[in-house]
């Protein structure tokens, strides 16, 4: 790769983990172990070359043996795993159409899952263990793609590792097959079908379809080209002892050679690449379906819920607020009270004239609001109004409209 490729490829591979893993949630929900681990796988991988894309761009340096012994195992069950996710799904795909009516027990489910499981990540493990007895090094070392796994041109490699992608694609051509002749034969009761599939809607289903032969449209022609290749190179004697002579060697190859020969340069290419298209595929078919928008609504809901009530809590201005707000409330409550006293001192009885005294100043002030507004007071008791009603003197009338005026100010200001 160039460094531009390089880089781009690094980008796309980061992107390519995050559209993985994205839509796992809501499918876990829905039973489906084939798209989850194809999620998995397809994350897994791209992983890995987006820290390979990083760590030896540029280099062939053999800066992390403990890394490299573990990616180049993991290689291995990437390479069988997505395929073998692709025939779980195909599998699940046809076993919905031809089952009868009834729901599915939950002892179903769990055995679906169980069988899906040794299908998805089963084989790819025995394929991590048995690719052990037919590689000749731990792993080589190619400029900007780190470390990778090398196998031998031997009889055992081809049937223990380069003939178990086109196998599995070829089970799974099958099983499309099948699929195509009951969707169409049984596309009018399709609704009716899937209903007791819980999480398997009609749109759904076709996207499953849609992916399925999308990957196996890549998968087999690529695994036959693989197998021609391997076969036309020529093939050598299984020998043990020449495979561990020295095994502990790591090949290093820079961008010049393994760009050199066309088909090796194809293939490897073609490799890391394929990884990126899958999240892509993927989410393309999953990402924008109306179940995924659903939820991408939920999650947009509830970051701006707790943004909003973070900034709430936290900001100065709403902590003024709430003291101003407190600060009212209890003027108002100590209003009240002074208003609840003021309106009992006027319930009092008559005082005498003699023990009223009126500075001279606040006497004027009185006169005028009398001539203002008189005051016009009625007196009532227990059993109702009152036609006679005693008078005060007219020294103390001024000490009732005081009391009067001063006691609607505050009515006012409560």
């Amino acid at each position: 790769m160039s460094s531009t490729v390089n880089r781009a490829y690094t980008v796309c591979s980061f992107i390519g983990i995050v559209l993985s893993v994205i839509p796992l949630y809501w499918h876990l929900q829905a039973w489906n172990t084939g798209t989850c681990m194809y999620m998995i796988w397809t994350a897994l991988g791209c992983l890995i070359y987006f820290i390979n894309s990083i760590l030896w761009r540029g280099n062939v340096l053999d800066k992390a043996p403990i890394y490299c012994d573990i990616v180049t195992r993991l290689q291995v069950g990437i390479g069988i795993g997505i395929p073998a996710c692709t025939l779980c799904m195909y599998r699940r795909l046809y076993k919905v159409l031809v089952r009868q009516a009834g729901a599915v027990t939950r002892d179903e489910k769990r055995r679906i899952v169980i069988v899906d499981l040794l299908i998805t990540a089963g084989l790819p493990i025995l394929a991590m263990g048995l690719q052990y007895i037919v590689t000749p090094y731990s792993y080589g070392i190619f400029e900007d793609l780190g470390c990778q796994m090398l196998s031998s041109f031997t009889v055992p490699a081809i049937l223990l590792f380069n003939a178990w992608p086109l196998v599995i694609g070829c089970v799974s051509f099958v099983y499309c097959s099948m699929i195509l002749y009951h969707f169409i034969k049984r596309k009018r009761k399709l609704a009716e079908v899937l209903a007791p599939h819980q999480g398997l809607q009609r749109n759904r289903y076709i996207r499953l379809m849609l992916l399925c032969c999308s990957e196996m449209i890549i998968v087999v022609p690529y695994s036959s080209f693989l197998l021609s290749y391997t076969l036309k190179s020529g093939l050598y004697k299984f020998s043990w002892s020449l495979l561990r002579h020295n095994y502990t060697h790591v090949p290093q190859y820079s961008t010049t050679e393994w760009q050199s020969n066309p088909v090796e340069h194809v293939i490897l290419e073609v490799d890391a690449w394929s990884l990126v298209y899958c999240s892509f595929a993927f989410f393309a078919f999953f990402g924008f379906a109306e179940e995924a928008r659903d939820h991408y609504r939920r999650v947009y809901s509830s970051i701006t819920r707790r943004t909003r009530f973070s900034k709430s809590s936290g900001s100065p201005h709403a902590t003024m607020s709430s003291r101003k707000t407190a600060d009212v409330r209890a003027s108002a409550v100590k209003s009240r009270k002074r208003h609840d006293s003021i309106l009992s001192f006027s319930d009092l009885p008559s005082i005498p004239s003699d023990s009223v005294s009126i500075t001279g100043d606040l006497k004027s002030d009185i006169d005028i609001e009398q001539q203002d507004s008189p005051l016009e007071s009625t007196v009532t008791s227990s059993d109702g109004p009152l036609d006679e009603s005693p008078q005060l003197p007219d020294e103390v009338n001024p000490t009732v409209q005081l009391t009067s005026t001063y006691t609607n100010d505050n009515a006012d200001a409560v």
